[in-house]
């Protein structure tokens, strides 16, 4: 943490230099000083930034303080007595790695967001994080169901659903990835609402190609543009991110840990883990209000073999339950080869080879 004056200015009355005025007349002058600030934080974690700002001039004054990351403008104002103080406190969540700049009340700062950088309590965890943020290949089999009852309004396409009808999804996937490349592809039969369709992705040089064989109808063909986070269909090592265990238990085998996201900025890390922003369900889950379930971990391995999770999808206006999410995830495959190339058939069909 760093503990720095940043400036000090002359908001109203006579002109303020560097604590110095022209006259003994009413003026207005703050200081704003760093009180927590760090250069370094792990994505999906709440960047925590905190600003005192001090009325050293003879008049009580409004000072807005600002805090500024990318496009993303923030500011709070405080009014303060002569000689009082006070701190703002602003919080930010990176999504991506990398070098960024936030610039808090006026001075640029640099700060380094790095990947999984999750320190846990729990040594089981915190080493069970380790063990699948370094994973060279993975297969994972995934079952989900989705309903959201009749007569609520649903952000899916109402052209497609119709508004005031039952919405149900049932799926199963399997997935394999290849880290060392940032390659994957995807197998899935999907029922929306009675009807099915087969679904085919694989991701390689940061394009997603994609084949579907709806229900009664021909076959259709993709690619588009993309990153390996977006084509991920779920983030193991992030999953544990999310993490707030009320209690572990033990089997033969096994670490069982049972979670239950009351808390707010784990059900977020949690959701954007298993839940890709492009995915079907991610127009549901601001309506999540309970979310629990049970994440296996391997006593010999330290890796996750399994995540059984459901949720209930709560309209906030009339407190009514609009829906369940139940999911299932299985992982396997550890290490083990896997083919995750494109077929030619694919490539053809678009006119695009993967390089």
């Amino acid at each position: 943490m760093n503990r720095r004056s940043l400036l000090t200015t002359a908001v109203s009355g006579t002109i303020a230099v560097a604590g110095c005025t022209s006259n003994s007349g009413p003026t207005t002058e703050f200081e704003t000083t760093i009180e927590s600030f760090s250069t370094t934080t792990p994505v999906y974690a709440d960047y925590i930034v905190k600003i005192r700002v001090e009325n050293v001039g003879n008049e009580s004054g409004t000072y807005p303080v600002k805090f500024v990351v990318g496009d993303t403008a923030r500011s709070q104002s405080l009014t303060l007595a002569p000689d009082e103080s006070d701190i703002v406190t602003f919080s930010h969540t990176f999504e991506t790695p990398g070098v960024r700049t936030v610039a808090i009340d006026g001075t640029e700062q640099e700060v380094t967001v790095v990947k999984y950088a999750k320190v846990f309590d729990d040594p089981i965890l915190e080493s069970t994080h380790t063990a699948m943020a370094n994973l060279s290949t993975l297969t994972e089999m995934q079952t989900r169901n989705f309903v959201v009852y009749p007569d609520v309004i649903s952000p899916l396409d109402e052209d497609e659903t119709g508004e005031g009808e039952q919405i149900t999804l049932a799926e199963t996937s399997t997935t394999a990835y290849e880290f060392e490349t940032n390659r994957c592809s995807a197998s899935m039969e999907r029922t929306l609402s009675g009807s099915t369709r087969t679904i085919e992705k694989w991701f390689a040089d940061g394009r997603v190609y994609t084949r579907e064989q709806p229900e009664g109808k021909p076959v259709e063909t993709s690619v588009k543009e993309s990153t390996f986070s977006e084509a991920q269909r779920t983030n193991p090592p992030r999953l544990l991110a999310g993490i707030n265990p009320h209690s572990r238990r033990e089997t033969e085998t096994q670490y069982v840990y049972t979670v239950d996201h009351s808390d707010s900025v784990a059900l977020k890390n949690f959701i954007d883990a298993a839940v890709p922003e492009s995915d079907l369900i991610s127009g549901y889950t601001d309506y999540i209000e309970t979310f629990e379930g049970e994440i296996h971990i391997d006593k010999n391995t330290r890796y996750i073999t399994a995540v059984e999770v459901a949720a209930e999808l709560v309209d906030d206006e009339t407190d009514e339950t609009m829906g369940t999410i139940d999911l299932a995830l299985d992982y396997s495959g550890y290490n083990e080869t896997v083919d995750v190339s494109v077929p030619q058939s694919v490539t053809a069909a678009v006119g695009v080879r993967p390089q």
